[in-house]
Order: C-alpha cells, then structure tokens, then sequence
C-alpha cells in the first residue's frame, strides 16, 4: 500500500502543476465565447455538423501555446506586450496597435451588450 501511494502522490502533483500550467490556457481558448459567437458556432455546426469537430482541439492547442508562451515572456522580461512592442519598433507602431486593440475590445464589448440586452 506504500508504494501505491508515493506512485500517487507524484502523479497527483504533476497533474495540478499541468493543469496550473495549461489553465489560463484552457481560459484564453473559450474567450470569445459570447452570444454572436454561440449563435454562429451553432449556424456552423447545423451546416457542418460533426465534420470540423477536428479543429477544436487544433484551436484550443494553438490558444494554449500561445498564451503560454504570452505568459513566459512576461515573467522573463518583466514587462507586458506594449513595452516590448514599443522597445522593438518605437512609439508610434505601438500607440497604433493599442488603438487598433482597444477598438476591437470596444466592438466586443458592445457586441456582447447589444447581443444580450438589445431587442
């Protein structure tokens, strides 16, 4: 019974160490899971049904890496993407991209509104 237990203890411990790592992942890859969404993932599932069930693991692996690897550049740096951004191609290029951001995060944001409190 010992020895099942050490086994256990290890492999319970890499499993939450795995899950702590690819969680925010897991989080980023359901993200834009908002009502205009749900209601084309579901005009898209009517038409293809079951045949691009495929790509959702592709989708949420490449969600995943990407946020993982967001996740490590910060903790190395220290800084966010805006600083670095802003240190490899100067001011302008970077107050560009913000506000291209902020734009989309302001047409999702009122998407989400219109979607869910609109007639």
């Amino acid at each position: 019974m010992p020895t099942l237990l050490r086994r256990i203890r290890p492999l319970r411990t890499r499993l939450l160490l795995l899950l702590s790592v690819i969680g925010p992942g897991i989080i980023t890859a359901n993200v834009d899971n908002d009502a205009g969404g749900i209601t084309t993932y579901s005009v898209a599932g009517a038409h293809f049904g079951y045949s691009l069930l495929w790509m959702l693991a592709l989708v949420a692996l490449a969600l995943i890496i990407v946020q993982e690897m967001s996740a490590r550049l910060g903790i190395v740096t220290g800084k966010g993407l805006a600083d670095l951004i802003r240190e490899s191609f100067g001011v302008r290029p970077t107050a560009w991209i913000i506000g291209i951001m902020v734009v989309a995060n302001l047409a999702n944001t009122v998407d989400f509104i219109g979607n869910n409190f609109g007639h």
